[in-house]
This record gives structure tokens, C-alpha cells and sequence, in this order.
């Protein structure tokens, strides 16, 4: 016994004769196991009724000096498979004896025992586990004493962990309402010189649309393990998401708000997560997987992720390639404790579906992520190649941007003058994103993002975006878990072309963004906020758009 030891069982109470007086605990002793423990009982009690004691801090002579602390505040209140005298202590005026000590150690693994065996033992932990593994080690002579052999305590603990888990599907989900008010006298309209079709984004200019505008998103998430370690995601959804766009003219005013309008619940998401070794986790979908699904973009994005505007959330230009949504696969590889490699191939929805194309022969979008965790700061580097053949919906510019950006090859097709037709194109898409935690109440941090394009159809043509965006968060301001977010930067905008492609945005426009979101409990939360386009569309004809909105959010 070492002298740590001594000094532990010297100055605790007796431990041990409180394990032993558990009566759950006794339930499979044997008689003269039973017999033993009922003199310690009688030793160390005389008697008393006891309480179960929540905490392993009410046991005020227990020692924090030794490691054997550790493992009794984590039996204690994990699992609770210690008693304690009805006045909190251990009567330290006795000395604690090895025996009691591991009387109690057979209690809690039966205690744990239990929690599988009516598979409610989900939060027992691998730690846990090897702790017990190492106070059988430890106590290995007074176990054999106590009638309960070494090996069958090993070979319990070795049970515990190949079945301490049971396939199981938890149901998660959130409820979101929008309420937004636009502000401004006349919608954005792309510059006159770039001859875009009002039509390409089904508006022809005119005034902002000032009414009230509600929007509501209902998500409900399926998820299944068979393993512990691995997930299947299964997520229904019903939304009627109706665009800021729209009501503006200018897409950078975008909810945050994955949804389109849905007349009945579709599933929204059908994804598999799973561990390879210990290091690589590996992602496959059959719909629904956005880049973000697995790249990732919260540790640069911070407490933005969650923002009430799409532009503030992430750096869109990476995180929102069109050619995305659909199926996909990809891995997170974890290559120490300061890098991570995220790769990933993503399809947009309908395409694999479609046997002239498939996964691999339609439009598409794959790449990878290195991301560097320093502690407070946070870095990534992204690069994703990106082919879009024309035949559906795409927008190079992540849905926030000018009409330029989101479609810098069109052409006209029926001699109107008006470019309304998009062609077939590839891009290089790279990104860099950042944040820094300054202290606990205050973080700030941003994006660059450039795409370099070119068409794959009719004459040729080159495009360059770029986006940019820097943002401050003040978290645990006016109450715990609330966080006040200011944003300001760049929308994507069309900075150079070539060939046939459109004409560049002769301006440059910028957005603000003020929100504050606020806990009402665990489960409710609202987010007050604002926005302020200045030049939207990258045009100054363009009047300043204002955009009020509230989000509550319920989840469960």
C-alpha cells in the first residue's frame, strides 16, 4: 500500500462500511460475503438508517488530495451506488479498512451491471469503466478475501464495455418562427449595363414589399445508433420559406434558414455517420448533405453560425456551393490535437437519381478543408471544385449575392437584349475563415472567399467573386448563454470578367448586421435583430435597404 494510501484510509472515515450498508448493493452476495459485511455494518453503525447522499462533496471527510477522490465523486454521482450516514460523514474517527473499500467497489459495478441490464446504462463511460478497472487492480487481494474472484471482476468490466450500449433512436427537433419587416423605398435591381432579366430571380424592380412577412421551419431529427460511436440521421421537415430576396430585390438580406416551401413533410435528410479507427470519422448521404454537413464551420464561424442572417453565418462562397444538398460522402480526419482534414463530394438534389448521370456524371462539387485549432483561435483553409451543367437551378454565389455573382454566364438566347439563360460552368472555390476567443466575453472573427470560374459551354468566358465579412461577438451579455453578434462586410460580388461572361458590378455594396440573441430557457430563444443594406447589389442607384427582424426558436 502506497504512503498516499495510508494517509487516505488513516484520515477518511469508514468509506467503505457506509458502501457496504447499501442494501441494493447486497442484493447478490453470497452468505458469507453477507455475513462479513453485516459485522462491518454493525461496527461502523450500530444500527443507523441511512441516506443516499447526492453529492460526493456532502461527504465532507472524504480527501481531495487523493486520486481515489476522482473516482468516488464520479461513482457517486454518475451512478449513485454510495450511502452515507444520515449527518454526511464518514465518522473519520475510525480508520477506513481495505476490505470496506472494496465491498463498495463490488457494489457500484453492480450498480452499473443493473443500468445495462435494463438498458438505461447509456452514459456509461469508457473512463468509468477503466476506473473500475484500476481499483479491482488495486484491490485485488481484499477482493478474493470478500469471496469475489479478480478475474470475474475483470471479465465483468470487460462485459460492461462490449455492452454498455443498445441500438436506440432519439428523437430531436426544433421549431422556428420568422417574423420579418423590409424598409426602403425601391427594390435592388442589378446594374443597367450588365442587361440582367429581372426575371432571372422572378423580380421586375418596383417597390420594397413593406408588410409583415412570417415564415415558419418545423425539423424533426431521427437519430439512430447501432454502435454508440456512429449516427443515421433521419430528418423530416416542413417549412414555407418565403425570401427576403424577394421582398427586397437583394439576396444578401437571406434567412438563415435552410428551407424552401414544402406543401407536406418531406424528409429533408438521410445521412450515416460512423468512426474509422479512432481518428477518422466518415459521413455518406442519400440527400440532404451540405458542405457544412461535413466540413466544418462552426469553430471559425463561432457564435455567427447561428445568426439570423445567411450572409453573417459562414462564408458562404465555401459552405453554400449550389452543386450541394443532395448525396454526398466525405471524412473529418483528425491528424493530432492541432489539425483536422475535412474531405467531402457532394451532388445537388436529383442528380444521382437521374441514370444519365448518377453520382459521378452530373453536376458536383468535392474538395477538402484544413482546419488548425490553437486554443483561442481557430483557423481553416478550404478549396472545393465545383462543375454546374446549366440543366437546374445554380448560383455561384452561395444565394447572397449580386445577380452577377450568382450568374456571371448568362446569355441572351431570344435577341430581347436581356441575359436569361445560364451555361454550363466550373469553379475553383477557395476560402479562408478565422476567430479569435479575446477572453470569455468577447470573440471576433470573419472570412475571405474568392471563386475563380469559367464557362464549359458557348463562347468563352471567365468570372472572379470575392466576399469578405468581419464580425465581434459579446457572449453572456445581460445574462448567461445570450450573445450580442455585430457583422459587417461584403456580399459576393462579380470583381472581374472575361470573354462573354457579364459585366463585372460597376459598385461595391456592403451589409450590416445587429442581432441579439437571447435564451428564454433550455428550450426557448429569441433573436431581435437588424439588417442594413448600403449599395445592394453592388449598384449605388440601389436605395439602402432595411430588413427588422424576430426569430424565436423552440427546441427539443
Amino acid at each position: 500500500m502506497t504512503q498516499s494510501w495510508r494517509k487516505f484510509f488513516i484520515a477518511a472515515p469508514s468509506i467503505l462500511g457506509v458502501f457496504a450498508m447499501g442494501q441494493t448493493a447486497l442484493a447478490n452476495e453470497t452468505p458469507s460475503q453477507t455475513q462479513l459485511l453485516d459485522q462491518v455494518e454493525t461496527y461502523h453503525n450500530g444500527g443507523a438508517s441511512l441516506n443516499q447522499v447526492n453529492s460526493v462533496f456532502q461527504l465532507r471527510d472524504v480527501s481531495p488530495g487523493d486520486w481515489a477522490f476522482e473516482a468516488l465523486r464520479n461513482l457517486v454521482e454518475r451512478y449513485g451506488c454510495i450511502a452515507g450516514y444520515p449527518d454526511g460523514t464518514y465518522r473519520g474517527n475510525r480508520a477506513l479498512t481495505r476490505y470496506e473499500f472494496a465491498a463498495g467497489l463490488n457494489a457500484c459495478l453492480q450498480q452499473i451491471e443493473r443500468l445495462i441490464a435494463a438498458n438505461s446504462g447509456g452514459d456509461v463511460t469508457r473512463e468509468d469503466l477503466a476506473t473500475l478497472q484500476r481499483l479491482t487492480q488495486e484491490f485485488e487481494a481484499e477482493l478474493a478475501t470478500l469471496g469475489t474472484r479478480v478475474d470475474n471482476l475483470e471479465g465483468r468490466v470487460g462485459f460492461l464495455e462490449d455492452n454498455q450500449f443498445s441500438t436506440t433512436t432519439k428523437l430531436n427537433g426544433s421549431v422556428v418562427f420568422d417574423l420579418a419587416v423590409a424598409g426602403g423605398d425601391e427594390k435592388a435591381v442589378a446594374a443597367p449595363e450588365q442587361n440582367i432579366s429581372p426575371s432571372i430571380f422572378g423580380e421586375e424592380g418596383g417597390d420594397v414589399d413593406e408588410g409583415v412577412q412570417f415564415t415558419n421551419r418545423v425539423r424533426m431529427n431521427f437519430d439512430s445508433s447501432f454502435t454508440g460511436r456512429d449516427r443515421l440521421r433521419t430528418r423530416l421537415e416542413f417549412s414555407n420559406n418565403f425570401t427576403l430576396g424577394s421582398a427586397t430585390g437583394a439576396q444578401a438580406a437571406a434567412r438563415n434558414l435552410t428551407a424552401g416551401n414544402r406543401d407536406s413533410i418531406e424528409i429533408d435528410q438521410l445521412m450515416y455517420s460512423f468512426p474509422i479507427g479512432d481518428n477518422i470519422v466518415g459521413h455518406v448521404g442519400a440527400t440532404g448533405v451540405l458542405v457544412d454537413d461535413i466540413f466544418d464551420a462552426g469553430s471559425t464561424a463561432s457564435f455567427a453560425y447561428g445568426s439570423i442572417n445567411l450572409f453573417t453565418a459562414y462564408n458562404n462562397l465555401i459552405y453554400d456551393v449550389s452543386a450541394s444538398d443532395g448525396a454526398g460522402f466525405g471524412a473529418n480526419i483528425t491528424l493530432n490535437d492541432l489539425i483536422q482534414v475535412d474531405l467531402g463530394y457532394f451532388t445537388p438534389g436529383g442528380v444521382t437519381s437521374n441514370p444519365d448521370e448518377g453520382i459521378f456524371g452530373g453536376d458536383y462539387s468535392a474538395g477538402a478543408q484544413l482546419g488548425f485549432d490553437f486554443g483561442d483561435l481557430d483557423l481553416s483553409l478550404a478549396y472545393l471544385h465545383s462543375y454546374q451543367s446549366g440543366r437546374r437551378f445554380f448560383d455561384l454565389s452561395g444565394f447572397v449575392g449580386s445577380p452577377a455573382a450568382a450568374f456571371p454566364f448568362l446569355v441572351d438566347t431570344d435577341g430581347d437584349g436581356l441575359r436569361d439563360t445560364r451555361r454550363a460552368n466550373s469553379a475553383d472555390h477557395f476560402g479562408v475563415q478565422a476567430n479569435w476567443r479575446v477572453s470569455d466575453g468577447f470573440s471576433i472573427g470573419g472570412y475571405f472567399g474568392l471563386v475563380d470560374a469559367q464557362t464549359e459551354q458557348g463562347p468563352d468566358g471567365e468570372a472572379q467573386l470575392v466576399n469578405w465579412l468581419v464580425n465581434t461577438s459579446f457572449p453572456d451579455l445581460g445574462k448567461e448563454g445570450s450573445v450580442f453578434i455585430l457583422a459587417f462586410g461584403q456580399p459576393p460580388k462579380l470583381t472581374d470578367s472575361e470573354g462573354s461572361a457579364v459585366p463585372e458590378d460597376p459598385d461595391t455594396g456592403y451589409l450590416l448586421n445587429a442581432e441579439y440573441q437571447y435564451p428564454i430557457n433550455d428550450n426557448i430563444s429569441i433573436v431581435p435583430g437588424v439588417n442594413v443594406l448600403f449599395n445592394p447589389d453592388h449598384n449605388e442607384d440601389n436605395d439602402t435597404v432595411y430588413v427588422g427582424r424576430l426569430r424565436t426558436l423552440f427546441s427539443f
